[in-house]
C-alpha cells in the first residue's frame, strides 16, 4: 500500500514515502527507477502478470521496453564518462557505483570464454503480445488505478520488416537506444549493427509471449520478446511516477 508522499528539492514532484530514493535513480522529468533487478519475491512467482501485479501493489511498476532502453543507455553514457548519473534526491553517483551497476546489469564487452559460465541476468519487462484478427498487439504501462489493472494496447505490425528471415539471426536484429522508436521497437534493419556496447539483439514478438531482458556470452545484451510469461527466476527492475505537487 503506498503511503504518503515526501518532496524533492528538485522541481515539484513528490514520491512516495516508502520509496528509497537513494537506491533509485532519475530516469527521465518524473521517472525514477532501481539501481539493480530485485529478484527475490518476484522472481518466485510463476507468471508475469502476477509479478507486474505484484510489483504495482507495492507502489511501483515495471518498466516498458522503451524505459529500459533509457535505463541501458543512460547507464552505459555514465560508465563512459559522458553523461552522470543521479538518485531519486538528486545526488550525484559516485563513477564506483555508476561501474558497479554498469558491471550487475552484464552490459559490457565482457564476453569470453571466463565469463559464459556467470549465470544470466535477467529482468521483465511489461510488454505482453497477442495477436487479434492477424494484427499482432503490445500491452504495456500496466498500472493499478482504484484497485483494478489497466494497461495500454498498440499494434506493433512496424516491426516486422526489422525481423524478416533476410536479417543476420531469423527473427531478430540488433538495434540502439536511440535508433528504436517510441515503443522501443526497431523499424528497420540495419546491417552495419552487430554486437558491441550500446547494440542489443530485438528478439521479435510472439503472440502470447511477453518481454525480458537478458545477457548472451554470445549476442550480448538481448530484449526478448518471445519470452515464456510462466518463467520463474526471473527480476523486476522497479519505478515509480512522481506526481506534481499541488
Amino acid at each position: 500500500m503506498v503511503g504518503s508522499h515526501i518532496t524533492l528539492d528538485w522541481g515539484n514532484l513528490i514520491f512516495p514515502d516508502h520509496i528509497p530514493l537513494e537506491k533509485m535513480i532519475i530516469l527521465d522529468r518524473n521517472t525514477i527507477i532501481a539501481r539493480d533487478s530485485n529478484s527475490e519475491e518476484e522472481s518466485q512467482l510463476l507468471t508475469q502478470a502476477d509479478a507486474i501485479k505484484a510489483v504495482l501493489e507495492k507502489g511501483y511498476f515495471t518498466p516498458n521496453i522503451n524505459q529500459f532502453l533509457i535505463y541501458f543507455k543512460n547507464i552505459i553514457s555514465a560508465h563512459q564518462g559522458k553523461t552522470k548519473l543521479f538518485n531519486g534526491r538528486r545526488e550525484e553517483l559516485p563513477k564506483k557505483e555508476v561501474d558497479e551497476i554498469y558491471d550487475n546489469m552484464n552490459i559490457g564487452d565482457r564476453f569470453d570464454e571466463d565469463w559464459i559460465h556467470t549465470p544470466e541476468i535477467k529482468t521483465r519487462l511489461d510488454a505482453y503480445f497477442v495477436e487479434k484478427d492477424n494484427e499482432l498487439f503490445m500491452r504495456f504501462n500496466h498500472r493499478l488505478n482504484n484497485g483494478e489493472i489497466t494497461f495500454e494496447e498498440v499494434p506493433i505490425d512496424y516491426v516486422k520488416g526489422a525481423c524478416s528471415s533476410d536479417n543476420l539471426f531469423i527473427g531478430a536484429c540488433y538495434l540502439t537506444p536511440d535508433s528504436a522508436n517510441k515503443f522501443g521497437m526497431p523499424t528497420k534493419f540495419d546491417k552495419n549493427l552487430q554486437k558491441g556496447e550500446g547494440n542489443i539483439l530485438f528478439e521479435c514478438p510472439e503472440d502470447g509471449r511477453a518481454a525480458e531482458y537478458y545477457v548472451s556470452p554470445k549476442v550480448g545484451p538481448v530484449i526478448n520478446c518471445g519470452a515464456d510469461p510462466n518463467l520463474k527466476s526471473i527480476g523486476t527492475l522497479y519505478c515509480a511516477e512522481g506526481i506534481l505537487k499541488k
